[in-house]
């Protein structure tokens, strides 16, 4: 298995802003065989300069995340890494401190065989969801100490088009919480506020479209990732639409 996914960040869905990066490789974890996620998120946004850069263990048989690591540069200095004990089903937090070179334990909590994080996760939705409105999945999630319950549905199936790439089969999915308080709020992935807008490709759900507003620095700015480029296992790629498919889906509307 491999794959690697390029995509350009836009600020107020037109400025240029950065790229993003993710490939996914066969690799081994302490003993175990598994699939690494590696992903680079680069932006320089007016004054603040963002360069994050995330690694993920999950294992290739169960599809259990076992290691997370995030490490963030330029304007702001950040880090977590989440260690998965799937013998004793804990998990443990650690965090970055203030003098940007010491990490701590910050947490050590119950994370059952379906927990996983973002990585995980989201092989998990790809290797389940459907392709029709109303089919959903649901995954437990976990970025820090709060782990997410959370159903992936999709409400929408469209063509989408990306600027200079092409035409593609789309579905929107949103991303429903399933187990908040009253008082708690749920602000989406890798500290995104709630109104995320997720387009997959219909067949292989690669993200195609990300757009939601992100906290960088004092400002929260709209970004939107558009995917530009893919290299994956042959058969198994984005397929831009035709233009007799494209002409069917307009009649249709």
């Amino acid at each position: 298995m491999g794959e690697k996914l390029t995509y350009k960040a836009y600020a107020v869905g037109f400025l240029p802003i950065g790229t993003v990066t993710q490939e996914t490789f066969t690799s081994n974890f302490e003993g175990r065989t598994t699939y690494c996620f590696t992903g680079r998120c680069y932006g320089d946004y007016l004054v603040y300069l963002a360069d994050v850069r995330l690694a993920a263990q999950v294992a290739r048989y169960s599809g259990e995340s076992l290691f997370h690591d995030l490490e963030q540069y330029g304007t702001e200095r950040r880090g977590r890494k989440l260690l998965f004990d799937r013998a004793s089903k804990k998990m443990t937090y650690t965090r970055l401190e203030k003098d940007k070179v010491t990490y701590k334990v910050r947490r050590v909590i119950d994370a059952d065989h379906d927990v996983d994080d973002i990585f995980g996760g989201a092989f998990k939705v790809r290797a389940r969801l459907g392709s029709n409105i109303g089919d959903y999945t649901e995954v437990k999630l976990v970025e820090t100490d709060k782990i997410f319950h959370l159903r992936i549905e999709v409400v929408e199936k469209t063509i989408l088009n990306i600027k200079d790439v092409g035409n593609f089969h789309a579905m929107k999915v949103v991303i429903k919480p399933l187990n908040l308080k009253k008082e708690e709020v749920f602000k989406g992935l890798l500290e995104l506020d709630r109104d995320v807008t997720i387009y997959l490709e219909e067949k292989t759900k690669t993200p195609l479209l990300i757009s939601s507003t992100v906290p960088f620095g004092f400002v929260r700015p709209r970004i939107t990732v558009l995917l530009q480029n893919w290299e994956m296992v042959e058969g198994f790629e984005p397929r831009p639409v035709t233009e007799e498919e494209l002409k069917e889906f307009s009649e249709k509307k």
